[in-house]
């Protein structure tokens, strides 16, 4: 298992980090999905109740984690999210492999921003870094695009403190109930999404 980086903390409920004694200003997702109030606000109907997509994601990944990890699942007494359960339990990728990390904290070394990936896992086929999202149907699960760019963030951020690490494939797994779609992108589309996004939110939010 990768060490933590030094210094490096991350606080869930406000979802910031802090590194060295100082808030890190940005995040890998928002960097990479920026998003207008407009967006922001359909998306957030449809964020709250227990098959809001904030609890369905935070039930989704530590679930997830916790099959990685060979551990107990959290807590559904009433079985609302048994479909992902089973899907998660399906899913190819997730079966005899070797985790290197789970939900891991990174942050750039000049403290511009951080963010968390959810798995790096070892296979036969090679190392993935991999990126979990949950969807509410099948139908949703065939539309989601791969967190091509989010992950490049990652990858960008573990080259900088475990260069020693050659991560072989950038994987989105999308999560619905019943069912997961497994997919794989390559490393360097990732990094050259992650640094035009970037490029494009310094011009945006901080044009100095």
């Amino acid at each position: 298992m990768l060490t933590c980086i030094p210094g490096l903390t991350f606080y869930e409920d406000s979802h910031s980090y802090l590194f060295d004694g100082k808030w890190v200003p940005w995040s890998v997702s928002r960097i990479a999905q920026p998003l207008s109030p407009e967006d922001q606000a359909k998306i957030n109907l449809y964020k709250d109740g227990p098959l809001g997509w904030e609890s369905r994601g935070r039930y989704v990944h530590a679930a997830a984690e916790a099959r990685l990890l060979g551990e107990d699942l959290p807590e559904d007494p009433e079985g609302l999210y048994s479909e992902w359960v089973k899907a998660i339990d399906d899913c190819w990728l997730l079966k005899d492999c070797d985790v290197l990390a789970t939900e891991m904290a990174l942050v750039d070394k000049r403290a511009r921003y951080a963010g968390s990936f959810d798995a790096l896992i070892a296979t036969p086929s090679g190392i993935s870094l991999v990126d979990f999202k949950s969807v509410s149907s099948v139908k949703s699960m065939k539309g989601r695009k791969p967190a091509v760019a989010q992950l490049g963030g990652y990858r960008a951020m573990l080259a900088d403190w475990f260069p020693e690490i050659t991560i072989d494939k950038l994987v989105t797994c999308v999560i619905a109930p019943g069912e997961s779609r497994v997919i794989s992108s390559e490393v360097n589309e990732g990094l050259i999404a992650w640094a035009d996004a970037w490029d494009t939110f310094k011009l945006l939010e901080c044009p100095f």
